[in-house]
């Protein structure tokens, strides 16, 4: 994973930025979809997730936000927030 601005430069630690993934679990391109494989697939093998986010003090990804207003999720338009939230189900909080 890293986080870039939008010239693809790694931003500093807890700052926003892209996110962009990469590695063997990543898919390699959208079935029958060349255009969208095309906008999110980078010549140097990343993925752009369309996420903003940042690594806070501990490492962990915070997303923040997403560049566009909504998902598109087995072809049905979503606004984020709500699909993330119905996805997620209930939030549990730890207890100190």
């Amino acid at each position: 994973m890293r986080i870039v601005d939008q010239d693809r430069k790694i931003v500093a630690p807890q700052t926003q930025g892209r996110i962009h993934l990469r590695g063997s679990i990543i898919f390699k391109r959208y079935h029958n979809n060349k255009t969208a494989t095309d906008e999110c697939m980078l010549n140097d093998g990343w993925f752009d997730t369309g996420d903003i986010g940042y690594q806070d003090e501990g490492g962990n990804l915070i997303i923040s936000g997403r560049r566009k207003e909504v998902l598109i999720l087995n072809g049905y338009v979503k606004h984020p927030c709500t699909e993330f939230c119905w996805a997620s189900g209930p939030l549990k909080f730890a207890q100190k």
